[in-house]
């Protein structure tokens, strides 16, 4: 998730700005708020929904948006971004190192609420101004979410200490490291240049705290056998972010 201080400033045109004016809007949308706080191992995250910025992100559209559509009479398209359900249900903090209540927790679902009526003022504004009828509404998402262990009774990476980590739980990176050790392949560190971490059994405990998604690569003999159909003067690296390059 991009943090609330890096986001990028956005100046409205002069007719929205007067319009936020007479509606009484500020130019500048609310921050997150406590709905911003992602947690870690040992913190939960957030337990609110996003509802004041996403409120003010609606009085915009329905207040000021929609209706300068409606005053100039042409076809239209506006895109509303909604923050939740997916931010909320990222940092959720309902189940800090526990199955239960998982992503179906009360923050989650308040989450979900909130993009749900979110969307309702957005149907209720195209109907007072008399543009429902002529609009289309497409509602489209990234992905779902579940709720997945991350405990391991087998995976190696489970196995070794992070600083970052609860005890026989999976460490952020975690495939790199197996593919790596199950393949007799070096780990590289990308949060350090793609320096090759130390020996591959020390590879891992020498994984520092801060978030890795990893790449193993090995030496051209090996690569050639994973791959006989590379010239023998390639030199490829095995990129472990997507494991079929090794197939």
């Amino acid at each position: 998730m991009t943090p609330p201080v890096a986001r990028r400033a956005f100046r409205y045109p002069k007719k929205s700005r007067r319009h936020c004016e007479l509606q009484d809007l500020p130019l500048t949308p609310p921050s997150q708020g406590e709905n911003a706080k992602i947690g870690d191992f040992k913190t939960p995250g957030t337990t609110v929904a996003n509802v004041e910025q996403q409120t003010y992100f609606v009085d915009v559209a329905t207040k000021v948006v929609l209706p300068i559509f409606k005053a100039r009479n042409k076809p239209f398209v506006l895109v509303y971004w909604s923050r939740d359900p997916d931010g909320t249900q990222h940092a959720q903090g309902d189940s800090l190192n526990a199955l239960t209540p998982g992503i179906n927790g009360p923050t989650s679902r308040a989450a979900i609420r909130n993009a749900d009526d979110n969307l309702g003022r957005l149907r209720q504004a195209l109907d007072d101004l008399g543009l429902a009828a002529a609009t289309n509404i497409v509602i489209i998402a990234d992905h779902g979410f579940a709720t997945v262990s991350k405990e391991s009774a087998t995976s190696p990476a489970a196995k070794a200490g992070y600083p970052d980590v609860v005890s026989g739980f999976l460490p952020r990176g975690f495939l790199a490291i197996d593919i790596a050790k199950a393949l007799d392949l070096p780990l590289f560190d990308p949060d350090n240049h793609d320096a090759r971490v130390g020996k591959r059994d020390d590879a891992l405990r020498q994984r520092s705290d801060r978030q890795r998604c990893g790449k193993a690569g090995g030496d051209n003999r090996r690569q050639r056998r994973l791959r006989p159909d590379l010239h023998p003067k390639q030199k490829p690296t095995a990129d472990l972010r997507h494991p079929e390059s090794l197939v």
